[in-house]
Order: C-alpha cells, then sequence, then structure tokens
C-alpha cells in the first residue's frame, strides 16, 4: 500500500511540475512575441515588399483590390504615385568632395563598370501610407545593407541647389542606427534621383547623387546611354579637338581628319595641349579623359591621320572608358619610316576597339604601357613595321574576331610583364621576320583560341609557353 501510495503522489509531483513548465513557457512565448511598430513593420515588410516585386502587373490596380489606398497617399496624386510605385534599380552616379583648396572634385560612375556597387529601392503603399524598402550592398568592402517597411514622406523642397523636375523630395528615416535619412526626387525626365551626403572629418564633406531607373521600361533597357552626358556630331579635325572631353559621345561625319597640326599649339579645353605634362609627345594627345566614345557616323571611310613619323596617331595618357567604333587610323608617310604606334595608350583603364582598321607605317598597330582591361573586336591591324601589338606591365587583353595581316619588323606580338592577355578567333597572315620570334612572353600569360596562322615567318614562334587550343599553323618558316 505504501508503494502505491509512494507511486501515486509521485505521478500528482510529475503532474504539476509539468503544468507548471507549460505555463512559464506560454508566458515566455506571449512576452517574446510583442514587438514595437517598427519591428512589426519590418517583419511585415519582407513579406508584402516582395509579394508585389514578383507578382508584377499593374500594380495601382492590385493596391486598390487589396483594400490598400492609394489616392492622396503620403500627400501624392495619383500620378505622381503611378510612376513612383516598383522597383528601381541604380545605374550611376557622381560621387563630389571638395579637395584641401576648397575645389569641388567630381567623379562619375557606371554601376555596370563593376565596382561592386549594387542599390535598388521598392515604392509600395498600404493603408494609404508610402512605404520603401531600400538596398544597398558594396560588395567590394563586403559590406551592404537593407532596410524594410521605411516610411516616405513629401517634403516641399528641391532635392538639391539647382535640381530640375519637380521641386519636392521623398525623405524616409531608415532606422535608429542610421543618421542619414534616404531623399530621393524624380528629375525632368523623370528619372529617380537619390542624394547622399557625408563627412570624413570636420571638413572633408562628400555628396553623392545617383541615378535609379525603374525596372520593365525602355529606358533601363538602354542604361548604357546614360554614360555620356553629351553628344557631338563633328565633320573637321578641329571640330573634333574642340570636342574632347569627359562622358561626350563624339560622331564623326566620314572623311579624313588630319591631326597633323592639332596640338603643336595650345588650344582651348582641359584636355589637349601642346605638350609637357609629363608626356614627351609634341602634338595631339588625350589625357586624364574618362567617358569619351569616338564612332564613325557611317561604314563610309572615317579616318584619323599624321604626317608625322615619329608620334603616334592617337595617344592616351592617363584615360579610362574609352571606345572606338568604326575608324581607320594610321601614319600617312612612306612605309618603313615610323617610330611612332598607331594608338597609344599609357595609364589607360577599360579601353575598346570595335570594327576599327590600324594601318602602318606605324611601329605597332596597339602599344600600351601600364594599362588595364583593353578589348579588341572586329579590328584589323595591317602594315605596321615594328609589329602588331606590344604591352608593357599591362594586365588584361582580349582580342576577338580580328584580323593581323602584312605586318614586319621585330616581334609581332611583344608581351612583356603582361598578364591575362587571349586572341579568340583571330587570323594572324602574312607577318613577321626570320631574324626574330613570332611572340616573346618573358614572364607573361597569353591563350589563342580556334584561331589561324598562315603564311608567317619566325625564327620560333615563341620564347615561352602560351596556352594554344584548336588553333591551325599553315606558316612558312
Amino acid at each position: 500500500m505504501r508503494a502505491r501510495r509512494n507511486a501515486k503522489h509521485g505521478r500528482g509531483r510529475r503532474h504539476r511540475l509539468l503544468w507548471l513548465i507549460l505555463l512559464l513557457t506560454g508566458l515566455l512565448l506571449i512576452g517574446c512575441g510583442e514587438k514595437t511598430g517598427r519591428e512589426q513593420g519590418t517583419a511585415e515588410s519582407s513579406e508584402t515588399g516582395k509579394g508585389e516585386k514578383d507578382e508584377g502587373g499593374d500594380l495601382l490596380k492590385r493596391l486598390r483590390e487589396g483594400n490598400k489606398k492609394t489616392e492622396g497617399a503620403g500627400g501624392f496624386t495619383e500620378q505622381e504615385l503611378e510612376t513612383l510605385l516598383g522597383e528601381w534599380t541604380n545605374i550611376c552616379w557622381t560621387y563630389s568632395y571638395f579637395d584641401e583648396e576648397g575645389e569641388k572634385n567630381t567623379n562619375f560612375t557606371m554601376a555596370e563598370d563593376g565596382d561592386g556597387a549594387v542599390k535598388s529601392v521598392f515604392f509600395y503603399v498600404e493603408d494609404g501610407v508610402l512605404y520603401a524598402d531600400y538596398r544597398d550592398v558594396q560588395y567590394q568592402y563586403s559590406t551592404g545593407m537593407t532596410y524594410y517597411h521605411v516610411i516616405m514622406e513629401k517634403v516641399e523642397e528641391p532635392l538639391y541647389e539647382g535640381a530640375e523636375g519637380p521641386q519636392w523630395s521623398l525623405v524616409g528615416e531608415k532606422g535608429r542606427w542610421a543618421e542619414e535619412p534616404l531623399r530621393f526626387a524624380l528629375n525632368a525626365e523623370q528619372d529617380l534621383m537619390q542624394l547622399e551626403k557625408g563627412s570624413y572629418g570636420e571638413d572633408d564633406e562628400w555628396e553623392s547623387v545617383s541615378t535609379f531607373l525603374k525596372e520593365g521600361t525602355e529606358k533601363i533597357k538602354h542604361a548604357s546611354d546614360y554614360r555620356y552626358s553629351r553628344i557631338v556630331t563633328v565633320s573637321t579635325a578641329e571640330e573634333l579637338a574642340e570636342a574632347i572631353g569627359d562622358r561626350t559621345k563624339i560622331i564623326l561625319k566620314p572623311g579624313v581628319y588630319d591631326l597633323s597640326e592639332i596640338g603643336k599649339q595650345e588650344r582651348g579645353g582641359d584636355h589637349l595641349t601642346a605638350g609637357g605634362s609629363g608626356s614627351e609627345i609634341i602634338g595631339f594627345y588625350i589625357s586624364s579623359v574618362r567617358d569619351l566614345y569616338l564612332m564613325a557616323e557611317s561604314e563610309e571611310l572615317t579616318e584619323l591621320c599624321i604626317d608625322d613619323s615619329v608620334r603616334p596617331v592617337l595617344p592616351f595618357y592617363n584615360c579610362g572608358q574609352i571606345k572606338l567604333s568604326g575608324l581607320t587610323l594610321g601614319h600617312r608617310v612612306e612605309p618603313g619610316t615610323c617610330s611612332g604606334s598607331v594608338v597609344f595608350l599609357q595609364g589607360c583603364d577599360d579601353v575598346q576597339l570595335q570594327g576599327c582598321h590600324l594601318y602602318g607605317s606605324g611601329s605597332y598597330g596597339l602599344e600600351a604601357e601600364s594599362c588595364y582591361n583593353i578589348n579588341l573586336k572586329d579590328t584589323e591591324i595591317y602594315e605596321c613595321t615594328y609589329g602588331i601589338i606590344s604591352l608593357w606591365g599591362t594586365y588584361m587583353l582580349e582580342a576577338e574576331n580580328c584580323d593581323m595581316h602584312d605586318s614586319t619588323g621585330f616581334q609581332m606580338l611583344d608581351f612583356n610583364g603582361s598578364y591575362s592577355i587571349r586572341f579568340t578567333n583571330c587570323s594572324f597572315r602574312k607577318n613577321g621576320s626570320k631574324e626574330y620570334n613570332f611572340m616573346t612572353m618573358p614572364e607573361s600569360a597569353s591563350e589563342f583560341t580556334d584561331c589561324r596562322f598562315e603564311d608567317n615567318i619566325y625564327k620560333t614562334f615563341s620564347d615561352g609557353m602560351p596556352e594554344i587550343e584548336r588553333c591551325s599553323f599553315h606558316d612558312n618558316l
């Protein structure tokens, strides 16, 4: 009997203990489940915002069907909301800072240039209130933040002094840890602009103005057009020289542009001088320019030339995001007298030649020193008197569908301290010299894929070990 009573009392104690544990657990869950208003909003927005982004279709219609008022939300008209609502992606920005002398310096960057910055914002309405989900990721520095359910308010003041378009701004507090609020506005072209400001110290102020385009629109399909703020059409060498500048697309009408006399006397503009400034070239050259595009207006002959055998035809110093398209370039001198290359690059990055024709008697069709990321596509290099391409301390050159022929002199491909060099589907024919290797590549790395070598002459093909895949050789050694 005593054993039964003890067992019975033991079961009773266990039951009471179990009920006590369940009661405490329930109270704990209730306490943990309570959230502040911002925390509740954040949790909801991560679902609501994503749902609206993924569904597509007429956003205003779907919001109305969900009993979410849009008329007058945040003080906006229905037309303004129709423009704003949806997802926007950052495609470019202008960063400005002040140097020690108080002068403002400005740098422009396209998001597609790949520095690892990704920003987007999604606007939506809930219960008559305009919200934003904002994402700012800096992959280059392994940092980033996403802010959900940020309340956006309309402020009757322009985004910045001199801003064109509607004279109001969108302002939203990102959260308790973020000092600067979100600031947006539409410009005159109905693009979304964002203003960010900050400082590195008491006197080191900076600001950034970013441009966003709406997903699903025609504009975002042509986002690369935003690289250029000026488009100029020229028909003479003088007009070409005057048009050189940052963020400029220059369309050249058919004809011959003789650059021989340009630059021998100092001309207007920040980037054209009579020489000096560390350059040994007396004459025309382009220095410290970014985002410059020189393109032929049509397939008719559009030629840049000089009659000086010593100077390069088109030299670039410390430039970036340079593109040449559909142009013919060369020296108009007696064959064999040139010591200047056709296109010369020094300290440049992101240079592209597409559909161009580089002819001798230039020393090399392309010569580059201390450069990064050069791309040749559908381009012809011919009749040069030193070789085809010369690289010194250059990283990344890619040539695709190029035709290189009838050049003589020394090594045709002269690569020194240069890496990541690739030729794909290129043709090399009737080039070389019996006294020299076709290619020299000490401490360099190069690859050839699906290339054709025909009727070239050389002592040996290379003094290094290039990677060769699916290439054909029909050379006269």
